[in-house]
């Protein structure tokens, strides 16, 4: 998961303010942009950056680690379902498991479950990201990834 880009960044904050608001079309807009000019690695890349970043402003440190031990819990569970597989891939992150999100990640072609299970972790672990303030400093991300999208033109 390497070059991430500020328009992987970008892409990813607009995918979480779609997700909050329950706007499917819209997230699903982001994903066949996504689909039709690029590989997903940059975008699931960007989003596991973007969710830490946001969740590590909203939760104390010891909320963070409990996160992280129930995303290690669900991770075990069978059937290995989309959620249960995101979980998978959230625990080799913050595991720092290079190899095996690789290998999460390829299991299909299809990214789609993989970001939408993320997405369901997140917000119903950290439901702190469903509130107002959550939802600015989400604004405030993409604003500064657009600025930096047209610095780079």
């Amino acid at each position: 998961m390497t070059d991430i880009t500020a328009t992987a960044y970008r892409r990813a904050a607009v995918i979480i303010k779609h997700h909050l608001a329950g706007d499917t079309q819209g997230v699903n807009a982001v994903l066949q942009e996504i689909n039709d000019d690029t590989r997903p690695g940059p975008l699931l890349g960007a989003l596991l950056g973007s969710l830490d970043a946001v969740t590590t402003q909203l939760v104390t440190e010891a909320g963070k680690a409990a996160f992280i031990e129930l995303v290690a819990h669900l991770a075990g569970h069978i059937p290995d379902t989309p959620t249960v597989r995101a979980a998978r891939f959230l625990h080799a992150y913050h595991e720092r498991q290079p190899a095996r999100l690789d290998t999460i990640a390829g299991e299909t072609d299809d990214a789609t479950p993989l970001i939408a299970g993320m997405l369901t972790v997140y917000t119903s672990l950290v439901p702190a990201l469903t509130t107002d303030v959550a939802g600015a400093i989400i604004d405030t991300a993409i604003r500064a990834f657009i600025n930096l999208e047209e610095g780079a033109e």
